[in-house]
């Protein structure tokens, strides 16, 4: 059967991640978003090669995700090399596992290539979660690297 009564009361459980996501994606768009909330995962650079991503709240194609009020996550940036430039990326990463449908996000840094020129940020990985892709990046920060800072 095609029509489903998602909020209603039914013979069973029949609420899965889908139902909401798309729910979530007609509220809030099917792009990426970092809601106005919390400290909007706005960054901070702690040395070097950290950098620390504060709490907030997002929705990714529907897929609501956070980091918890109060709490903060820490991603590590590789090392620059004297002389040269680069540029990375902060991803948020979902991944959905094919064989159980287990779906995560997780931080993940994308390094960019060394050059002695003007640096190119790595493009993260465009999914359709919406239609079942098993990866999709969304872009947070891009970190710009001159020489070993």
């Amino acid at each position: 059967m095609a029509v489903e009564l998602i909020t209603g009361l039914g013979d069973g459980p029949h609420v899965d991640a889908g139902d909401v996501g798309g729910f979530q994606a007609g509220i809030v768009g099917t792009e990426d978003y970092v809601l106005s909330i919390g400290k909007k995962m706005e960054s901070s650079v702690i040395t070097n090669n950290k950098v620390r991503i504060n709490d907030g709240e997002a929705v990714m194609q529907g897929r609501h995700w956070r980091i918890k009020p109060g709490t903060y996550e820490d991603v590590t940036i590789d090392n620059g090399a004297q002389g040269m430039n680069r540029k990375d990326a902060i991803v948020a990463r979902y991944t959905k596992e094919s064989s159980s449908g287990i779906e995560k996000v997780e931080l993940a840094v994308l390094k960019g290539a060394s050059t002695s020129g003007t640096a190119i940020a790595p493009t993260q990985e465009k999914g359709n979660i919406l239609e079942g892709t098993m990866k999709h990046e969304m872009l947070l920060y891009i970190v710009s690297l001159k020489g070993l800072n």
